[in-house]
Parts: C-alpha cells; structure tokens; sequence
C-alpha cells in the first residue's frame, strides 16, 4: 500500500485541495453520495479532528447520525463532560455517552509493552462500537482519521488506533461496518480551518490535541489505576499552567522511578535511567529504546540544585547530541527540575512540550526556567510518591511527540 495513498478516493483526494467554504461543501455532497442512505454511528473521540468529521456528517445526513463519546476511563478531567457540553452547542444531533472504563481497564491489563497496549486498546475500542452498530442497526462508521495518522502507522512511526483500511483491515468481516473517513486526506491546520465554517468555538479549535487512546500512552509499561488517577491529577495542573506559553501541545507523562546510572553518559550531573522503553523514529521508522534523565542528586542544597539544573537546560541541546553521539541506547533526553529523594521507590514525572504545524516533526517549547521550575515544584507536591520531576528537551525526530 502506497504511503501517499491510504486508499483509492480521487475525489476526498480532490476536495482536499480546495480552500474551507468550498471543502466544507464539498465534503457533505462526498459523505451524501458514500452514505447511501445508511444511518450513519459517528465516533467523537474529543478531539477536533472526530468532532469535525461528525459535524460534516450531520450537516450531510441530519438525523441519520448517531454520535457517540466513549469514555475508555483513560479520560482527563471532567473530560466526557466537557466534550459533551461543546459538542451539543453546536449540533442538532446531541452526542451520546458510553461508559466503558471496565473494559478498556480489563483489555489491558497486566500488559507492558507499548505496541501491544495499543492493539488492545484498538481491539476494544472497535468492539464496543461493533457492539453499538448492532444495537442501533447502523452499518456505517464515521471517524476522524486524518492524514498524519495514517501516515505514520503505514510507515512504522507509530500505531494509530484509529487506522484500520490503511492497513488492510476488512471492518465489514471484522467488525460488522463500512468505514467512512472524509478528512483522511487532510491535515491539522486544514481540519481546524474546517472547524472555523462550521461554527467551532474558537477555544475548541484551537485546544491542543489529545491522542485517543488517551492518558494510556503517558504511562509506560504497566498500566494501573493508580498511576491512571495520579496522572489525570497532574495533567490538569500541567495543562493549566503551559497554556499559553505558545505550545502546540503540552503535558506529562508517568514512570517509575528512574534509576542512577552509575557511569554516567554525561559528566556535568548524575544521570537517571528511565526502565520502560519509550518509542522514537529513526529514518522513517517507529524504534524503541531509552530515556535518560541528567540533573543534580536531591541531597544537593537547593541553590546548587538550581543553579545545575539551570545550566542543564539552557545548554539542552549540546546535552542531547553528547548523548545521542555517546549512545545508541539513548534517544531522549531531559533534565531533572526537581527532587525529594533519590532512592528508586515512587514516581518520575515527565513534562513534555512541543511547537509544530503539522505534528509530524515537532520543535521543543522553551519556556524561561522560572516558569518550568515552579511547574516542577508545584507538581512534586501533588501526591508524597511522586519522587521527582524532568523536562523532556528531545524534538520530533529522534523522538516522537508522545512516549508510546
């Protein structure tokens, strides 16, 4: 299957050059014609990219779409409610919200590899819809696939859960529905201009993304409740406190505690290995492999903590080509902010933010240290096993934006 081709529809790869009035118009007469007259299930994951496809639906077929949230448990904050609330605002058809956390919860548990998890996650997902097709007696899905996704699951970048025809899955035999994809041609920036004719607050538009496996893919290895809960905790802060600062995408990630290297890579602080594997890309390819933290030990007084920590990550780029040139067992790096202890019990909290236009390379955020420390302090505090915090300073490539 071609890379630039996710499937054969010269006329969605047509209407994905014309400017948003026209596009607008011309993917509701595409979704007309591909429906057929079917009622149609839409799958609005939150995100602008399925809350657009399923506006465009409705503009197209009106009361012959079912929109549905699932709520997979891996969810932030108040986050079903809030992707209602928008969503009602500005549709005719209200959106439907299934509770499926026990599920999903069960799907992957016990589970530590990250391409697994995925799968497992995507295998419940589809499931769960199947089942709502059946109840409602709809054969048609629409979803927001767009064209970064499928892009980079047919070239080994990472697994989507949302791509299925790229990749020659039969959804008719598999799961009992065709799969319809009007933005699958598009990207971001085109998705939330479409955003804009269709009515969108603009606070909506311009949320940053949220991947639809959600909070799952900033924990890796096992996933528990617990660190499920304390990581929704720390995102809400996060969130709240780098919007703003001119991110395209913010946020944090939960480990277990790093462990001392005992030869350190880099000579200018301790260094701290990261025990689950996190994915990065290489060439054109998806690879695993380690995230090493450097910064100061916490029995450091804290104006040498600082002042070390400071350093660090103004000098973040000489600090990742030493380790990308020193080892091949290393392609992320970030820098330790803040610490209570160093003994390997508790959590290690990584803060991510990137700059990009289109997701598929991505430039780190540089936020003054003042602010990113006192996000690390502030974060440090929300739970006793959270034992120390880090700043990710690795761009798109060698790494990829999230860590699964």
């Amino acid at each position: 299957m071609s890379s630039t081709q996710p499937y054969d529809d010269e006329e969605l790869l047509k209407a994905s050059a014309l400017p948003p009035s026209k596009l607008v118009e011309e993917l509701t007469r595409l979704v007309r014609q591909k429906a057929d007259g079917e009622s149609v299930l839409a799958a609005v994951s939150g995100g602008i990219d399925s809350m657009v496809a399923a506006l465009v639906t409705i503009r197209a077929l009106g009361e012959r779409v079912h929109p549905v949230f699932i709520d997979t448990g891996f969810m932030r904050e108040g986050e079903a409610g809030e992707v209602k609330s928008s969503f009602d605002l500005v549709s005719p058809r209200k959106l439907r919200v299934i509770d499926a956390k026990e599920r999903f919860y069960a799907s992957v548990k016990g589970i530590r590899d990250a391409e697994k998890k995925r799968l497992a996650f995507r295998e419940t997902f589809y499931s769960v819809l199947r089942d709502l097709t059946h109840e409602m007696n709809v054969g048609l899905l629409v979803q927001g696939t767009i064209a970064p996704d499928w892009i980079e699951t047919t070239g080994g970048i990472k697994t989507q859960h949302n791509v299925l025809r790229q990749l020659g899955i039969r959804t008719e035999e598999k799961f009992g529905f065709r799969l319809l994809e009007p933005l699958a041609y598009l990207y971001k920036d085109q998705v939330r201009a479409l955003g804009e004719q269709l009515g969108l607050p603009q606070a909506f538009i311009s949320r940053q993304p949220f991947p639809g496996p959600g909070l799952l893919v900033r924990v890796p290895g096992e996933v528990t409740r617990i660190k499920i809960d304390l990581l929704r905790a720390i995102t809400a802060v996060v969130e709240e406190k780098m919007n703003g600062l001119g991110g395209s995408q913010w946020f944090a990630a939960i480990f277990d505690a790093a462990n001392k290297r005992d030869q350190p890579l880099v000579s200018e602080a301790d260094n701290w290995v990261f025990t689950q594997r996190v994915t990065g890309v290489k060439g054109d390819a998806r690879v695993y492999g380690g995230l090493i933290g450097v910064g100061p030990s916490a029995k450091t007084s804290p104006r040498e903590f600082d002042n070390k920590a400071y350093r660090l990550y103004m000098d973040a780029n000489t600090l990742l080509r030493e380790v990308l040139n020193t080892s091949d067992e290393f392609f992320r790096v970030c820098v330790r902010l803040a610490a209570k202890h160093d003994s390997p019990q508790g959590y290690s909290i990584v803060i991510r933010a990137v700059k990009t236009s289109d997701f598929m390379t991505a430039d780190v955020l540089r936020p003054n240290f003042p602010t990113l420390k006192y996000l690390a302090e502030e974060t440090l505090e929300i739970h006793p096993d959270i034992r120390d915090v880090y700043y990710d300073v690795t761009p798109k490539p060698p790494a990829t934006i999230e860590y699964e």
